[in-house]
C-alpha cells in the first residue's frame, strides 16, 4: 500500500511539472516576435515548363560537306511552334577531337535564329556534330537537349612535311625541308567546281598584318625541297610556315592557308676528346685542357665554352671559361691548389650556344701528392756539412728546415749505431721553431748514423738514407774516460791529504814541547834594538805553543827587574 502510494505521488509530481513546464513556454512566446523566416509566405516559382526536344524538322541546314577554306555550312532552326518563350538559343558543336564549343546563334525573328559556321584552315577535317539549346529570358532551358545533327568537313587543299622520308615538323639548319601540295579543283559530290591557282612562300606570323615574307617559292607546284640554311632562317627555336595563297578564279575569291614547321637550334658540338696534358700531375702542379668545338648556327669565337674541376670527393674546385684559340680550339690550363685533395679529378668541358643549344664532354685527372722536401737542418746550430761530436752528458739538438705543398705533419730523428741499435723519436712540426732534444745521455757513446724524416699531411714522408752529401750522416759521442775512476780517485786523495794534516799536528806538537824545555841564561839581557823590526809573517800557533811561548817571555821579564833593584815575584799564566 505504501509502495502504491510512493508511485501516485512521483505521477502526480510529473504531471504538475509538465503543466507547469508548458505554461512558461507559451508564456514566454507569447510576447516573442514571429520569425519571417519561417511564417513568411515565399514567392511562387515561375511555373516549371515542360522540356521537350527540338523537331528535326524546324532544324535547316544548307549542305552536309563542305571544304573548309572556301566554303561554310548554314544552320537555322524555328521556335515558334514548340518554345514560344525562346530569347535566345546556343548552337553547339563537338569537333572531331571531342572538343566542344558554342556559338550564339542570331535572331531573325519570328522565332527564327541561324548561325554561318565559316571553318578556318586547320580546323580538323571528320565528323563535326551539331545541336542547339533554347533558353527563355530567365535562362533556363527550355528543350531537352537530345536532337543533334552533323557535316563533314574536308579540304581541297593540303601540305605534308617530311624529312629524310619521315613526316616531321622540326628541322634544323642545313637539313632539308620536303613538301608535297595537293589542291583539288573540282568537286564531284556537291557538283561546284573551282579553278584554283596557288602561290608557295615562307612567312615568320599567320598574321596578315605583321608577317614578314621570308622566301618566295615556285607557283602551281605540287612537290618542292627547301634547304633550311642561317641566311633564311636568322632566327632559332621559331615556328615558321608555308604559306599556301589560293585563288578561285571563277569565284573571284582568296584565302590563305599555313603550314607550320619549327626551326629547332642544332645543339654545338664538341668534335674531339677532351685532351689534358699531361694526364698525372703532382698537386699545384698546372695542366692544360684542350677541346675542338663547332656550330651550325652560332660562331665559334662567340660560344660561351667553360670548364669545371670537381675534386676527387664531387666538390667543384673551380669553373673557368675556356680561351678561344682559332680553328674551332678550345683551351685553359690550370694548377689545382694545394688544399685540394689527392686522386681522381672530373674535368667537364661545357659548350653553350647563343639558342641554349648545350653539350659536353668529361675527362680524368690523376692528382698525385707531392713529397714534402728537407732544405736542410743544424744539430747544435751546426750545419749539414760539418763534423759533430758532443761529450757525454751533453745534447744534440735538432733544428728543421723542411716545406710541404700543403703542410709538414711531422719530423722524425732515427739514430743508429754500430750494435744496430735504433734509437727514434718524433715530434710535431709547428714550423722553423720545432726542435727535437736527443740527451747523450740516452745514447751509448761512440758514432750514430742520422736518418731524418718529414711526414706531410698526407701521409707521405721524405727522408735522409742514403749519402746525399749535404748532411752529417754520423755523429759522435765523446766517452768521459777518467769518469769511472773519479770515485777511486778521489777515495785516495782524501787519504792522502789526511795522512799529511796528521803529520803536520804531530809534527808541531812535539815541536812545541822541545822549545818550552830549555834553560834561559841569567846574564843575558835583553836590549831593545833601535832598529826597526821587520814585520814577519804571522806563523800560525796552536794553543800550547802559544802559551809556552808566553811563560819564557815572562821569565825574562822577572830578570831584567832584578838587575834594575826591582823587587821580582814570578807571576806565572797560563792563557
Amino acid at each position: 500500500m505504501i509502495k502504491k502510494r510512493y508511485q501516485i505521488i512521483i505521477l502526480f509530481s510529473i504531471l504538475f511539472l509538465g503543466i507547469n513546464s508548458c505554461s512558461n513556454f507559451f508564456s514566454i512566446n507569447k510576447h516573442q516576435p514571429i520569425s519571417k523566416e519561417i511564417y513568411e509566405t515565399e514567392r511562387p516559382l515561375a511555373p516549371k515548363l515542360s522540356t521537350i526536344p527540338l523537331n528535326y524538322s524546324d532544324i535547316f541546314q544548307n549542305a552536309t560537306k563542305i571544304y573548309r577554306l572556301f566554303e561554310s555550312v548554314n544552320f537555322t532552326i524555328n521556335t515558334t511552334s514548340n518554345f514560344p518563350y525562346a530569347n535566345y538559343v546556343l548552337m553547339e558543336i563537338k569537333f572531331p577531337n571531342s572538343t566542344i564549343i558554342n556559338y550564339n546563334m542570331t535572331s531573325m525573328g519570328n522565332g527564327n535564329f541561324t548561325y554561318e559556321f565559316k571553318p578556318k584552315y586547320n580546323n580538323l577535317l571528320g565528323i563535326y556534330n551539331v545541336s542547339f539549346l533554347i533558353y527563355n529570358n530567365t535562362n533556363v532551358l527550355l528543350n531537352d537537349h537530345t536532337t543533334y545533327t552533323n557535316f563533314k568537313l574536308d579540304s581541297n587543299y593540303d601540305a605534308s612535311l617530311s624529312l629524310d622520308g619521315d613526316s616531321s615538323t622540326e628541322y634544323f639548319i642545313n637539313k632539308t625541308l620536303a613538301a608535297e601540295v595537293n589542291v583539288d579543283t573540282f568537286d564531284s559530290d556537291n557538283g561546284k567546281t573551282y579553278n584554283f591557282q596557288w602561290d608557295l612562300t615562307i612567312v615568320d606570323s599567320m598574321d596578315e598584318a605583321t608577317q614578314n615574307n621570308l622566301l618566295n617559292l615556285q607557283s602551281n607546284v605540287y612537290y618542292f625541297t627547301l634547304l633550311i640554311d642561317n641566311e633564311t632562317f636568322q632566327q632559332i627555336n621559331k615556328m615558321y610556315y608555308l604559306k599556301i595563297n589560293m585563288t578561285d578564279e571563277l569565284n573571284n575569291k582568296k584565302a590563305a592557308a599555313y603550314f607550320p614547321f619549327y626551326v629547332k637550334n642544332s645543339d654545338p658540338i664538341i668534335t674531339s676528346e677532351i685532351s689534358l696534358s699531361p694526364q698525372e700531375i703532382f698537386r699545384t702542379e698546372r695542366f692544360e685542357i684542350s677541346a675542338n668545338i663547332t656550330d651550325l648556327e652560332t660562331a665559334a669565337d662567340d660560344l660561351a665554352v667553360y670548364t669545371d674541376l670537381y675534386s676527387s670527393e664531387g666538390n667543384l674546385v673551380a669553373s673557368n671559361f675556356m680561351d678561344y684559340m682559332g680553328n674551332d680550339l678550345f683551351t685553359y690550363s690550370y694548377a689545382p691548389s694545394a688544399n685540394n685533395p689527392i686522386g681522381r679529378f672530373r674535368v667537364v668541358v661545357t659548350v653553350e650556344d647563343d639558342a641554349g643549344g648545350i653539350d659536353s664532354k668529361d675527362a680524368y685527372l690523376e692528382v698525385k701528392n707531392m713529397p714534402p722536401k728537407i732544405h736542410s737542418y743544424k744539430i747544435n746550430g751546426l750545419s749539414m756539412n760539418e763534423s759533430i761530436s758532443v761529450f757525454y752528458g751533453g745534447d744534440f739538438v735538432f733544428t728543421f728546415n723542411v716545406s710541404d705543398e700543403k703542410g709538414v705533419s711531422a719530423v722524425k730523428v732515427a739514430l743508429l749505431n754500430d750494435y744496430d741499435e735504433w734509437f727514434n723519436i718524433t715530434r710535431e712540426y709547428i714550423g722553423e721553431d720545432t726542435e727535437i732534444t736527443i740527451r747523450t745521455q740516452d745514447l751509448i757513446s761512440g758514432i750514430w748514423v742520422v736518418y731524418i724524416f718529414v711526414i706531410d699531411t698526407d701521409g707521405a714522408v721524405t727522408s735522409l738514407i742514403d749519402d746525399y752529401n749535404i748532411a752529417p750522416q754520423e755523429i759522435r759521442i765523446v766517452p768521459d774516460i777518467l769518469s769511472n775512476y773519479i770515485p777511486w780517485i778521489v777515495f785516495f786523495s782524501g787519504i792522502s791529504i789526511g795522512v799529511l794534516v796528521g803529520i803536520g799536528i804531530i809534527v808541531l806538537y812535539y815541536k812545541s814541547k822541545f822549545i818550552g824545555r830549555q834553560p834561559i841564561s841569567a846574564d843575558k839581557k835583553t836590549i831593545p834594538s833601535k832598529k826597526s823590526i821587520k814585520k814577519k809573517k804571522v806563523k800560525v800557533e796552536t794553543i800550547d805553543e802559544k802559551s809556552k811561548n808566553e811563560e819564557i817571555i815572562e821569565t825574562k821579564d822577572e830578570k831584567e827587574e832584578e838587575q834594575d833593584g826591582v823587587s821580582t815575584r814570578k807571576i806565572k799564566r797560563k792563557l
